[in-house]
């Protein structure tokens, strides 16, 4: 099910796409105040971003959830796991979970930012726990990604110092 991610093209589409949406992200920031939900997980701290922010950068802050935030996760989510998945079978397979797992916390993050930003802040205490997951989940998946970088490069460098020897 997850063997079209492995394909370097998918890996390099996502990985664009990743990079378009973060530069998305820095145009439109200013517009929600400077300062993003993502960035607090505390419930003192969601509530006072949420009283400090306009209806209107309220509003601006849900579209860009909604247009982007949801679609980031997606992007680097593919970007990690297809990386994952160039180790060999049930090894890369269980190093793309954190990349998997990363996705459904930021979904879930994003729908209680977005109940938020619309007025209701019964879900808010469920920042506590997903953000600080969806970081570390995060990282796990960007340290898999760049040891399976190293890994890719040892195995071409091997290859040709192998080729070279043999001729």
């Amino acid at each position: 099910m997850l063997n079209f991610l492995r394909f370097p093209i998918v890996i390099v589409l996502s990985f664009l796409v990743t990079v378009a949406l973060v530069i998305a992200f820095q145009a439109w920031i200013p517009s929600v105040g400077g300062q993003i939900l993502d960035r607090v997980s505390s419930i003192e701290d969601t509530t006072a971003l949420l009283s400090t922010m306009t209806q209107d950068q309220k509003d601006s802050h849900f579209w860009m959830t909604l247009l982007l935030d949801y679609a980031f996760p997606i992007a680097y989510g593919a970007f990690f796991a297809g990386l994952a998945l160039q180790f060999p079978g049930r090894v890369g397979v269980a190093l793309a979970i954190p990349a998997l797992l990363v996705i459904i916390a930021d979904f879930a993050e994003n729908t209680v930012q977005l109940v938020a930003l619309s007025g209701n802040d019964a879900m808010i205490f469920a920042k506590e726990v997903l953000t600080p997951a969806k970081s570390l989940f995060f990282l796990i998946a960007g340290v898999i990604a760049i040891t399976s970088l190293v890994w890719i490069a040892g195995k071409a460098v091997w290859a040709r110092r192998n080729r070279t020897t043999a001729s």
